[in-house]
């Protein structure tokens, strides 16, 4: 009887550990995000100091470093296509955005559509363009809390929340030792 407990106390071990394992490999996953912000290009990543190339037609118009953030920014080029972003970290991981043209089209200045505005000289292909790029500058920040809840918990997370119930457990069993009951 008491070998076949440990079997399998043995087995839950095995397969707690197994568990845990798997976890921190599917939690290692990289992103990448792309946004038009202020005639600038800002690129965000989980990849710190990662080579970054971008891509118009399949050349290179662009290289640099991502910062100790994760984060490049850089200014936007006068291209008549989609940009495609790619970033390259250490051990060869890597990951790559695309940013639309549509997105790279900049609009006029404020005080230029102002000027439209006040003088009625804005059309309406104007007005939605400049009423898309207030959208997507001020839907941004939601968009990226979003990617982060797409991406689910962490690690630590996961852990942080077994520790709990761990020890809520235990605490649990405490009381009830304490209590005399010993068929818990």
């Amino acid at each position: 009887m008491i070998s076949k407990f440990k079997n399998r106390y043995l087995l839950f071990l095995l397969v707690a550990l197994l568990v845990l394992i798997s976890s921190s490999v599917l939690a290692h996953q990289i992103s990448v995000s792309s946004k038009v912000q202020n005639g600038f290009i800002v690129v965000e990543s989980s990849l710190v100091e990662a080579k970054v190339k971008v891509y118009n037609n399949n050349q290179i118009i662009k290289e640099g470093k991502t910062d100790h953030h994760g984060n490049y920014k850089f200014k936007i080029p006068n291209v008549t296509t989609d940009l495609k972003i790619e970033l390259t970290g250490e051990l060869g991981h890597q990951a790559q955005t695309v940013v639309a043209k549509d997105e790279l089209i900049t609009t006029k200045s404020n005080s230029q559509v102002k000027t439209a505005v006040k003088n009625n000289n804005l059309t309406k292909k104007e007005l939605k363009k400049v009423i898309r790029a207030e959208l997507k500058e001020q839907l941004a920040p939601i968009k990226e809390d979003i990617e982060q809840l797409q991406q689910g918990p962490s690690l630590t997370e996961i852990i942080g929340g077994l520790g709990y119930i761990f020890g809520l457990a235990g605490l649990f069993y405490y009381f009830k030792a304490r209590q005399g009951g010993s068929n818990c």
